[in-house]
Order: C-alpha cells, then structure tokens, then sequence
C-alpha cells in the first residue's frame, strides 16, 4: 500500500522470485500510466535486472486480459 514500508530477499542463484498481491474491496478504477519506484540493494554484486508487470484477476482468480497484450 502506499507510503508502507518493508523489505523482502530472495536467492536468485536458487532461481527464486517475489510476487506482490493487492485485492481491492471495492470497485475500483485504475486510469492514466502506472508509477512504481523501488530502492534495491545487490547484495555482493553490482548488477541486478528487475522486471514488473500489472495483472488483473476476476474474483474468480481468472487472469482478464486486454486488446493490446501480446
């Protein structure tokens, strides 16, 4: 949520990942282009590569798709 604060590590030598889920509790609207900064650390490295994605789910858990995805 914003304005929350945490941290999370992973192992990616163990070929790991990190997943984030935000269920609304109402109808909700998501309009104009999406933001996300992150602070990270590389810990004994210097190299890193992120990605991140947006995915909506029906509150049937089915992923819902959009014209213009690959």
């Amino acid at each position: 949520m914003p304005g929350q604060t945490g941290s999370v590590a992973y192992d990616s030598e163990a070929k790991q990942s990190i997943e984030f889920d935000l269920a609304f509790d109402r109808r909700t609207e998501v309009t104009g282009p999406m933001v996300l900064k992150l602070w990270v650390c590389a810990k004994d490295t210097d190299d890193l590569d992120l990605f991140a994605a947006v995915r909506k789910f029906d509150r049937h858990g089915q992923e819902v798709f959009f014209c213009g995805k690959d």
